[in-house]
């Protein structure tokens, strides 16, 4: 009931489809079985029927992100010569909340369990204002947690919080872009590793 409340704001930013993802189980052998056979160089699969890869319209039809519009980039070294706002005050200002024990680090992510707690205090009677914070704290956890994870898929980085300042803005930028580009490079990255195991590079 309360992740309801959120549907509408999801459904104008372009993140509602990709809200409706559930937790899902991970086939590691069919991962890796896809890895070794990804060619960093054209980033297609070479299969036993031919070459094939993931595309833009694949995006679009899984997860439902506008893959056009203004490019998804961000900085994080030189924070203060683009943003003369602090960097945590973006963090109170579009979340509603200062993210417990985050304030004054200079590791500019956020906890994807301080996300998970912060979405389960939702109260149901809560106004518009409020709900788009919780929309934006949903957003950067859809971000960090399933569709741009790191390595450990424990954090998010904030460099995304200007692009959902502006909230009628969101869903002008290329959100489907910076996932497929991510997940390429997530396979050369993983590809490479593979073959520096086998001896092939």
């Amino acid at each position: 009931m309360r992740r309801q409340r959120l549907e509408p704001y999801l459904r104008r930013t372009g993140f509602y489809h990709a809200y409706l993802i559930k937790h899902y189980e991970y086939d590691n052998p069919l991962i890796s079985a896809f890895v070794e056979r990804w060619c960093p160089e054209t980033h297609t699969f070479h299969l036993p029927w031919g070459e094939r890869t993931i595309t833009l319209e694949d995006v679009v039809m899984q997860l439902g992100l506008p893959v056009g519009g203004e490019p998804v980039s961000g900085t994080l070294r030189s924070w203060s010569m683009f943003h003369p706002r602090d960097i945590w005050e973006w963090c109170y200002e579009l979340l509603g909340e200062d993210p417990a024990g985050h304030v004054g680090t200079t590791k500019f992510n956020i906890k994807l369990k301080w996300l998970r707690s912060h979405l389960q205090q939702i109260l149901l009677d809560l106004e518009a204002n409020a709900l788009m914070g919780y929309a934006h704290c949903y957003i950067l956890y859809l971000l960090g947690g399933v569709l741009l994870p790191d390595k450990a898929n424990n954090t998010v980085y904030i460099r995304y919080l200007p692009l959902l300042a502006d909230f009628d803005a969101i869903n002008t930028y290329s959100w489907g872009s910076v996932v497929l580009c991510w997940l390429y490079r997530a396979m050369c990255l993983a590809n490479g590793r593979i073959g520096m195991h086998h001896g092939k590079i």
